[in-house]
């Protein structure tokens, strides 16, 4: 890699400009801000090229250019990259293909847990590997490229985004798992044939982890789990692709009912809403029977408790009542439900009872 970079400098960068270089990065302490600063100025080109590079390198010993900073650190988002001209873009896209591909195969993104032993307790202290943030970068950089390269100059480095977050981590708050991939789902400036893409290769990872040919990473990170959860997300707001991939990604779930999808009551209405043109009919349908229906595990997931509930179950009702089998469990949700307020109810009264029995003694 240090080669390839001494060829690039010597192809890209006179040696004439070194002077000239050195006198702006000496005039003061200079910061990552002041590198992007260059971009909105009229200087040459070449010394936005510098800037560049010194944004994206991993490490200090891949640089070649005079800098007094730590490289690496990545404390500038990727958000730069829209001050670039075409020009530096295509610069920074091969940078950024070269620096991954290299780290990639030298990256393993397993947890590692160190253990501080103390008195009476131990520590678990995550470590962090070496090259995970440079590869977490580099791998934002590249939906940055994809809004702002056309297709043909991106394709080649989309086959190295990562739809699984660069490495393994579980806490209290946060778990790894595949939040690239729900990052890229959710740019409404990312053009939908790249999530379509993104979408393909996730079911074929799905696939794979289900058919028992590979295994996930991680417990925590399976696959068909975290695109349920992440389709279950988009819910929160509208989707940002079309009704037709949401459809076919609904589709897609509900054929892996042996899996035990988890589909939330309030959710199911909002499913109907969203796809509730005639064509996504019968995909209604198959949803209601799956909620409706008992799982391999013998539990029934959906219950009448709340509006949301409630106004599936109508629609269900007012476009499927033909079918027997749905009616009949909605007809003992029903009765489940008015059970449940009633004994609800009857708790809540006893307890109003036994308040006032007390304070008529206090008079």
């Amino acid at each position: 890699m240090k080669e390839i970079i001494k060829k690039l400098k010597d192809r890209f960068f006179p040696s004439e400009d070194e002077k000239a270089w050195k006198a702006w990065v000496d005039f003061k302490d200079r910061e990552d801000k002041d590198l992007i600063d260059l971009f909105s100025t009229d200087v040459r080109p070449e010394f936005k090229r510098r800037a560049t590079f010194l944004l994206l390198v991993p490490y200090d010993e891949y640089n070649s250019f005079y800098w007094k900073k730590e490289l690496g650190k990545f404390y500038h988002n990727s958000n730069f990259l829209e001050l670039l001209s075409t020009e530096e873009l295509n610069y920074a896209v091969d940078l950024v293909f070269d620096f991954y591909s290299e780290l990639k195969f030298k990256h393993i993104g397993k947890r590692n847990i160190k253990v501080l032993k103390g008195d009476g307790m131990n520590i678990h202290v995550p470590i962090t590997e070496k090259h995970h943030t440079a590869l977490s970068f580099y791998n934002s950089c590249i939906i940055e490229f994809l809004i702002l390269l056309p297709e043909e100059r991106v394709r080649k480095l989309f086959s190295l985004f990562s739809l699984l977050d660069i490495s393994a981590y579980y806490n209290m708050e946060y778990a790894s798992g595949y939040n690239p991939f729900a990052n890229l789902l959710s740019n409404q400036r990312v053009d939908e044939r790249w999530k379509r893409l993104a979408d393909f290769k996730m079911l074929i990872i799905i696939e794979k982890e289900v058919s028992g040919k590979v295994a996930p990473r991680e417990e925590w990170e399976r696959a068909f789990s975290q695109y349920v959860s992440i389709f279950q997300n988009m819910l929160y707001k509208a989707p940002r692709y079309s009704k037709d991939l949401y459809a076919r990604q609904l589709k897609f779930i509900l054929e892996k009912k042996d899996q035990n999808p988890v589909i939330h009551d309030w959710q199911v209405i909002k499913i109907f809403e969203l796809l509730s043109d005639l064509e996504y009919k019968a995909l209604r349908y198959n949803l209601a029977e799956y909620v409706l229906s008992e799982k391999n595990n013998g539990i029934y997931n959906f219950s009448i408790c709340s509006k949301e509930s409630q106004d599936a179950v109508d629609w269900i009702v007012k476009e499927f009542s033909y079918n027997p089998a749905l009616m009949e469990r909605i007809k003992f949700l029903g009765k489940e439900r008015d059970e449940r307020d009633f004994a609800r109810k009857l708790t809540a009264d006893r307890e109003a009872q036994k308040e006032n029995d007390i304070m008529s003694n206090m008079k």
